[in-house]
Formats: structure tokens, C-alpha cells, sequence
């Protein structure tokens, strides 16, 4: 019923249940909180609730769409949360001059090549560079073209 119609949760035991939803509860929680002990544990409890599954006989077509499903919705609130975020970055800065931005420092949470994400300020931002740059390493702004905002590394 809660999963895209299918019987995913009817016949399934109550702990079953409640690992599929905390694990993706501690998934979304993450994309907010950037513990990643929290995304391991909620990679974990998931796994766990559908090895359950598969140990009750379930139908594996049902298990997949439960797995179908906990990554779009997973997938979905991330992309909400980076165009919603960047959105939000850049509106507080829209009254400034564009070279307002030029010079901020971060530091990459992820590979950064044509795009990437680093944080100011406690604000994770979708950022692009020239060159390809490795997660942890600090980085300055040095361009904003539209919407497009351009780091290179700092040596």
C-alpha cells in the first residue's frame, strides 16, 4: 500500500517495516545533516529489511519496486534540497554585484569537474571548474555566469 501500490508491506512483519522505513528516514536525514554514519547506517537497515523480505518468502518483484522506489524518493528530495539550496544561496546575494561572489572560499564535498558541490558557510552549493578538483580541497569563486558558478582550487 505505502509502496507504489504493491504488497510490499502486507504480510511483512512490523521490524521488517520499521527497518525499510528508518532506513530511509536516516538516508533523508542526511541530506540535511551530512553525517555519513547516518547514510551507512540507513544503507544498512535497508538492506536488512529487504534481506527480511526475501527470508519471508516475498515475491522478488516486490522487493525490487520497494528498492525502485526508496531510490527515487531518495533521489528526488536530494534534487529538491541542491536546487532549493542554491537557489537560496544565490537569491541572498541577487541585490550585490555578481563579484560579491568572486572570492569566497570553500572547500569540495565532492569531485568537482563539470560540476560538483562545495561548502560555504554551511551552505552546500552546485558549483562547476575548468579543471577537475578532488573532494576536501579548498576552493575560491572566481566567476558567476547566470546561474553557473565557477571555482578553481587554491594551492
Amino acid at each position: 500500500m505505502l509502496i507504489a501500490g504493491t504488497n510490499f508491506t502486507a504480510g511483512t512483519s512490523f521490524v521488517i517495516f520499521s527497518l525499510y522505513a528508518v532506513g530511509l528516514m536516516l538516508l533523508l536525514t542526511d541530506f540535511t545533516q551530512h553525517k555519513y554514519y547516518l547514510s551507512v547506517l540507513g544503507v544498512l537497515l535497508l538492506l536488512g529489511s529487504f534481506i527480511g523480505v526475501l527470508a519471508s518468502e516475498k515475491d522478488l518483484y516486490e522487493v525490487f519496486v520497494a528498492v525502485i522506489v526508496a531510490i527515487a524518493i531518495i533521489m528526488g528530495i536530494h534534487i529538491a534540497m541542491l536546487y532549493s539550496t542554491k537557489r537560496e544561496w544565490i537569491s541572498c546575494y541577487a541585490e550585490k554585484q555578481t563579484h560579491s561572489l568572486i572570492g569566497q572560499e570553500g572547500v569540495t564535498t565532492t569531485e568537482v569537474g563539470e560540476t560538483g558541490h562545495i561548502v560555504i558557510n554551511g551552505t552546500n552549493i552546485l558549483v562547476s571548474a575548468s579543471a577537475p578538483i578532488n573532494k576536501g580541497k579548498r576552493v575560491r569563486i572566481v566567476g558567476v555566469d547566470g546561474e553557473k558558478i565557477l571555482v578553481e582550487e587554491i594551492d
